[in-house]
């Protein structure tokens, strides 16, 4: 299989974006922990007795004194958690991070346990690389950064080793269900937290529990690429869809459909419960942008950035929908041509809003821009499913 030439031109332009998203990354955790008044704050909780090797024992101390480093740190994080729970802004923050990050992660999921996918970048270990450091900065600072980097590259490769002749294989069903496990821990982790008496065990239970997702996140890409092998080439994709039978293979595309609405809407939801805390705050005038409210509403907007930008990368390799594509310069097949056109004519959902830019621009305004990616990459789904139908 011959590699397709790149476009210098739509190459340029692929580079840029993980520029732009560094840069954004960059400016915003310059604002989040590096001003005068956010560093005051990082200070004072780290000389807070934190790490004075005489210190009390404390509830937080899970190692009892085995691994002090732990402890230490747990001691200086979950006030942080406390703190995101004792005012109106910062359950805003979280509640807006969470709505972006829900489908992230989904798609995140999805495209490491794919059988289709061909790139060490879209795989399990880069995705869960991408939130360890994001657990150490901030998951917006690190989609921003690293994980459009790893997308623009994974994308790209994806893209030089993919052709029209490999045909589109499912994903197990288990797979697909070890992922949306994941994101109902920590869903279920999040609600914990908001919800449980800060004082109590259970409280400091679950805000471990929620550090430690970058460890859950890797038990469940490990369950769930178990035993998936990634074809090839046209022989072992044909052998590997002989396994399924009709019924399964359209169960496989259009769960993952419908999982993605319910993300949609989950997202919409946790959207606009932060805006009404962020109402609140304001009409109470307790609303203020700085200490933690600062840090949250920074790494939203990081993880933002990323949906904006990965799509954008996505449409220019994986996703592209123009007649010729845009980097290798070659026209579409006949297969891509004729899929597209049997979307068009009997669409699964919305094409407007899934594939326009002015739609789902006013649909992220209103509705949350973790909706208008879940809805987008619902619409990447079907295009995959219309190809094997």
């Amino acid at each position: 299989m011959s590699s397709p030439s790149p476009q210098p031109a739509s190459v340029l332009k692929l580079a840029v974006l993980p520029l732009i998203g560094f840069a954004s990354a960059a400016a915003l955790g310059y604002v989040a922990l590096f001003t005068p008044s956010q560093q005051a704050l990082y200070s004072a909780a780290y000389t807070s007795g934190c790490t004075v090797p005489a210190r009390k024992q404390l509830p937080t101390d899970i190692t009892r004194g085995v691994l002090p480093q732990i402890d230490n740190a747990l001691c200086v994080l979950l006030p942080f958690f406390k703190q995101l729970i004792a005012d109106r802004a910062s359950i805003a923050g979280g509640a807006l991070i969470f709505s972006t990050l829900l489908p992230i992660l989904m798609r995140q999921c999805y495209l490491a346990s794919s059988p289709n996918t061909r790139s060490f970048f879209l795989g399990p270990l880069a995705v869960v690389l991408v939130h360890l450091i994001g657990r150490m900065t901030g998951i917006g600072f690190a989609l921003a950064s690293v994980g459009l980097l790893f997308q623009a590259l994974g994308s790209y490769q994806q893209m030089q080793r993919s052709s029209e002749s490999l045909p589109v294989v499912p994903t197990p069903a288990g797979s697909v269900y070890w992922s949306n496990l994941l994101l109902s821990i920590i869903t279920v982790l999040l609600f914990s937290v908001s919800t449980l008496e800060s004082s109590g065990a259970k409280w400091t239970l679950a805000s471990v529990a929620l550090l430690a997702y970058p460890a859950f996140l890797s038990l469940a890409l490990l369950l769930a690429t178990a035993g998936v092998k990634t074809t090839k080439d046209e022989r072992q994709g044909r052998t590997a869809l002989l396994e399924y039978s009709a019924e399964q293979v359209s169960y496989a595309f259009e769960r993952k459909w419908s999982y993605y609405r319910k993300a949609a809407l989950g997202s919409m939801a946790a959207y606009w419960f932060g805006l009404v805390r962020l109402g609140w705050a304001w009409q109470e005038g307790t609303l203020r942008f700085s200490g933690l409210p600062l840090f949250l509403f920074a790494d939203y907007i990081g993880t933002v950035v990323y949906i904006i930008l990965a799509i954008r990368i996505e449409r220019l390799t994986i996703r592209s929908s123009a007649p010729t594509h845009p980097l290798t310069g070659q026209p579409r097949s006949r297969l891509s041509l004729d899929c597209q056109k049997a979307i068009t004519l009997a669409p699964a959902g919305n094409p407007q809003l899934e594939r326009g830019t002015w739609q789902p621009l006013v649909a992220g305004i209103l509705c949350g821009p973790g909706m208008a990616a879940a809805l987008g990459w619902r619409e990447a789904a079907a295009v995959q499913g219309a190809k094997k139908n």
